[in-house]
């Protein structure tokens, strides 16, 4: 069976013909210049025109595009200068940028060789042995229930993303994550330091290829508060008694407590020995309470409880011990009575 491919405007010549043998499905054709004005059609093929009307039908043709353009290439804008020459013409160009050249930055216009128009450039930045990096971070150290500061990642060259990861998500940040860190309330329901190691990697992709530097660490070191203990003592004194003692049901060595009266600070801390403390003797009356401090990190915390000191005036007068009767002058002489009265301090009875 022949085959031909035709104008519809001049089916007595074909533009291409061939010939197909068999009953399977068979490859044929080969290579015309379209116009864009032209309708085409195949038909099986008589002598010396298309056999009646009759089309084929399930074929496919397959089409390639020849470009009339020129691209060519630039080490500077030609759009800024259009005294510029271009360095090379082609589909491609490979500029062999060096390490020591990157990032260089490369035009491209394309010229219609069928009008002459040339359009805009395109640039584009090569980048040639791109190690990205990541400016230093500084380590972190606060105590449990504080915020921590956010972390912005710097580096080169510009367009890099950080990604991290966290060895110790407990702290109350996530185990990983891409781009900058919030602040986050720091976490530590432990009695000793817990110290989190986080790994930043610096990536730079460009025309489809990932490079990726070498990665840093920091720190987040979050201390835990002061164990708390319970506050005890105190009582009610006259004011001539010796003060009275306030005690503390434990302590931790590297802390140092404070004995506080109403707020205020009284005397010089005590240091923790990792039993129960013993204050001086306290006279004033209030209400007393103890803040520890760790002495390495800082951290502060509140004992429980808390101790009061009552104190009254103990003295007594006596007044009117004795009342003479009936205009007697005298006990002798007449008759008395004998009247006590004792007054308690003020406030008292």
């Amino acid at each position: 069976m022949s085959w031909a491919i035709v104008a519809s405007n001049n089916l007595t010549s074909p533009i291409l013909s061939g010939m197909l043998t068999g009953t399977s499905c068979q490859n044929a054709g080969g290579s015309i210049s379209l116009n864009t004005a032209t309708c085409y059609r195949i038909y099986y093929w008589g002598a010396s025109n298309v056999s009646g009307t009759l089309r084929i039908a399930n074929f496919e043709i397959t089409g390639q595009y020849q470009n009339q353009s020129t691209y060519n290439w630039y080490n500077e804008n030609p759009d800024l200068n259009p005294n510029a020459i271009p360095v090379a013409s082609g589909d491609s160009y490979d500029p062999g940028t060096t390490v020591g050249e990157s990032p260089e930055t490369v035009w491209v216009n394309c010229i219609n060789n069928a009008t002459g128009c040339v359009s805009p450039s395109a640039q584009t930045v090569v980048y040639a042995g791109i190690s990205p990096t990541v400016n230093p971070v500084a380590n972190q150290m606060l105590c449990t229930g504080f915020t921590t500061t956010a972390v912005t990642f710097a580096g080169s060259p510009q367009g890099i993303v950080f990604n991290w990861t966290n060895n110790t998500p407990s702290i109350g940040l996530a185990a990983m994550g891409t781009g900058n860190i919030a602040s986050f309330t720091a976490i530590n329901n432990t009695s000793i330091p817990v110290v989190a190691t986080i790994t930043v990697t610096a990536t730079f992709t460009s025309g489809g290829i990932t490079c990726t530097g070498n990665p840093i660490t920091f720190t987040i070191t979050v201390n835990p508060l002061p164990t708390v203990f319970t506050v005890s003592g105190g009582g009610t004194k006259c004011t001539t008694d010796s003060g009275l003692a306030i005690t503390l049901s434990g302590s931790q060595p590297g802390v140092n407590y404070q004995l506080q009266l109403n707020g205020g600070n009284v005397g010089t801390p005590v240091a923790g020995t990792g039993a129960a403390l013993n204050f001086p003797v306290q006279s004033a009356a209030g209400t007393y309470t103890v803040v520890a401090t760790n002495a390495t990190t800082g951290c502060i915390n509140n004992m429980t409880g808390n101790a009061v000191i009552l104190v009254i005036t103990c003295g007594a007068t006596i007044t009117d011990p004795c009342v003479c009767l009936n205009n007697a002058t005298t006990p002798t002489n007449g008759q008395f009575s004998e009247m006590i009265t004792v007054n308690a301090p003020a406030g008292q009875t």
